[in-house]
This record gives structure tokens, C-alpha cells and sequence, in this order.
């Protein structure tokens, strides 16, 4: 029997989210004897291309840049994509877009909720927003999107009623072991009640909630939060921990490799986010047996906390503050813990797989 051969396109290579996470379902594919899978990197040599180049082929997209439109480049490219069956969009990107349509070739396109929430829209925004629109419902065979958040979302935002379309949640990678956290992490965290937090610190993750929640909780409990990550918004909080009085209770611990190795010194993991498309770190936290906590607002993260904990979800810092305050009373529920490891192991990278086969061969 031939193999199905799927291009996973792709723009940037950088340390991303999306990136990681088609490479973590590459990996998986990879392993699946009826499927030939090849990524299309539009900016090759990021922070991942050595991974990717490492773990299969990958195509160098000719693309300088999202405006570049140049017909030679759009015709190379139009070549390439007709050795594959299906094509499989993970961003969007004019030049390759009307590569894709020129190849005739099945597109299935995933939605994993780039939005812009909480950033100004410039008008070149607005132009490329309708342009994905028009490619979605003039040349796109299928619709996926990684929570039902971000299909709500986006059908109102495409117009994209009557279209075939499916949720397919992200998947995580089960592990049964990691490396031990890092020292000074663990030094700070060692004997006080931990709150954690890991992701890009920018508008949408709302991180002056959780400095709000952890003002609440000072002179309650004996809590240290850690705050794992990088981003533009970093000297903003930094402020506000200090206007706070936080400084000796907060640890701003920077980008640190392999974030799976610290969910284990957690007490607690808070993603204080607002139209989260889906919240991988929460899926993570889960797995490792953390409660998670989230905001109403949060989006995708909210379908994940109320499959197993929806009192976890909560309207107000005030509200969030309340329940850390009753969870650093209380010991560790070995019922819980597993659980929640249960409801993490709904959204593994082998049924996303499997979600993905089945819609490969109904195009």
C-alpha cells in the first residue's frame, strides 16, 4: 500500500508553542507506517531548526519575509507541494497560501488560536486576517482547531459556518521520568507552599492577576511563586512585584530548559491567562499530578480544568487567592493526583495522531 505523504507547513522554526508542538507530532507520525510526513519550514535555521533537521526532512521555504510574493518563489514552491498528497497548515503566510491553491492539492488547515488578543491591530493585521479568511473557506478541504474555544472563536472571526470542521485537542508527551529541577530553584521553593507559572510573559497570559492573587495570599500562607519564563512584559512585572512588596516571595527564574523537570516541586500551578487557546502547560501540570488553577476568561484552558476540578475555576484573584489559601491547608489527595493524571492522559500526542490520520484519509 503507498503511503499518505503530508507536508506539515510551517513558518518559523523558533522556539514556539506551534513549533513544538508539530514537532512532537511529527515524531509521532514518523512511527506510523501508512503515513509519509515531511515538514515546510518558511524561515528555516531558528532556535528549532537543528531539531527538526535532526528528527527528518524538512524543506526551506524561499520566502525572505511575510510579504514576499514574488512569483518565482511562489512557483518553486508551488512544485514542491504538488510531491505531497495532503498539505497541512499550522500558520499562515500569503506566498505560501497561493502555493498551496495553485498546487491543487488537499489543504487542511489548523486553527491553534492566534488571535491577537490583547494586542493593538495594525492594518496590515487586518489585510493578512482577511486573506486567511478567503483561504480558508475557498481552498481549505478541512478545519482543525485546539479547543472548542478557539473553533468559537474562530468561526466568528472567518465567518466560517458550514465549513468541515473538527476540534482536535493538543497533544502532550507521556513521560515517566525527567531531570531534577534546577538548584536555585529548588533552594527557594524548598519548604513553603509553591505556586507555579510557566509561559511567555505577554498581554495574554495576564500575569498581573497572578501578582494580584499573590498579594492576596501574603501574610496567609508561607507561599513562594515561581514565574518560569521570558517575554517583553518582563520589566513590567518585575515593577509590579516590587511595588507589591513580593520581591522575597516572588522568583522571576527566567527561560529554563525542559520546564517538565519543576511541575513536581509545585504545590499548586496557576495560568492566569485571558482567550487562551488551549494551555499545553495546564495539560502538562495535570499529568504530573499538580492542581491547576484558571480564570473564567481563560479560554481553552477552562475546557481542561472543568473535565475533572471546575471549582478550580475561578471568576477574581480575590476567588483564586481563597482557594490556594484552603489548598496549602489541606495534604495531597493520592486519589486526586491520579485523577488528574487521568483526565492529562485524554490529551495525548498518540490520539492527536490518530484524530489527524482519520481526517488525512477523509480529505
Amino acid at each position: 500500500m503507498n503511503k499518505l505523504k503530508v507536508l506539515h507547513i510551517l513558518w518559523s522554526t523558533n522556539t514556539g508553542g506551534i513549533e513544538r508542538l508539530v514537532l512532537q507530532l511529527w515524531k509521532v507520525q514518523q512511527q506510523d507506517s501508512a503515513l509519509e510526513v515531511t515538514v515546510f519550514a518558511g524561515q528555516p535555521e531558528g532556535s528549532l531548526w537543528h531539531e527538526f533537521v535532526a528528527n527528518g526532512t524538512v524543506v526551506k521555504g524561499p520566502f525572505k519575509n511575510g510579504a514576499d510574493l514574488s512569483p518565482s518563489k511562489i512557483a518553486w514552491t508551488k512544485g514542491e507541494f504538488k510531491k505531497y498528497d495532503i498539505l497541512h497548515f499550522h500558520s499562515f503566510h500569503p506566498g505560501t497560501a497561493i502555493a498551496a491553491a495553485q498546487s491543487g492539492k488537499r489543504i487542511i488547515y489548523t486553527e491553534h488560536g492566534n488571535f491577537g488578543f490583547g494586542k493593538k491591530e495594525r492594518f496590515s493585521d487586518r489585510i493578512v486576517r482577511r486573506l486567511l479568511r478567503y483561504f480558508l473557506k475557498s481552498y481549505c478541504s478541512y478545519i482543525t482547531f485546539n479547543s472548542e474555544f478557539s473553533k468559537k472563536t474562530a468561526v466568528n472571526f472567518y465567518k466560517l459556518k458550514g465549513r468541515r470542521m473538527k476540534v482536535v485537542y493538543n497533544g502532550i508527551p507521556q513521560y515517566t521520568s525527567v531531570a531534577p529541577p534546577d538548584k536555585d530553584i529548588l533552594d527557594f521553593s524548598k519548604g513553603h507552599f509553591t505556586v507555579g507559572f510557566i509561559g511567555r510573559i505577554t498581554d495574554v497570559k495576564r500575569i498581573d492577576r497572578l501578582i494580584e492573587t499573590a498579594n492576596m495570599l501574603k501574610g496567609r500562607s508561607d507561599f513562594r511563586l515561581i514565574i518560569i519564563g521570558e517575554g517583553p512584559l518582563l520589566s513590567k512585572i518585575r515593577k509590579l512585584i516590587t511595588e507589591s512588596g513580593l520581591a522575597s516571595n516572588i522568583m522571576l527564574a527566567g527561560k529554563r530548559a525542559d520546564v517538565r523537570r519543576f511541575y513536581p516541586i509545585f504545590n499548586a500551578f496557576v495560568l492566569p491567562s485571558a482567550n487562551e487557546a488551549f494551555g499545553l502547560v495546564v495539560a502538562e501540570a495535570l499529568y504530573a499530578g499538580i492542581p491547576c488553577y484558571v480564570f473564567n476568561d481563560a479560554g481553552g484552558p477552562v475546557e481542561l480544568i472543568s473535565k475533572h476540578e471546575p471549582a478550580n475555576i475561578c471568576s477574581n484573584p480575590s476567588e483564586m487567592a481563597d482557594e490556594l489559601f484552603q489548598l496549602s491547608c489541606r495534604k495531597p489527595d493520592e486519589n486526586e493526583i491520579i485523577k488528574r493524571k487521568k483526565t492529562a492522559a485524554l490529551f495525548s500526542l498518540e490520539k492527536m495522531e490518530e484524530s489527524f490520520k482519520q481526517i488525512y484519509l477523509e480529505v
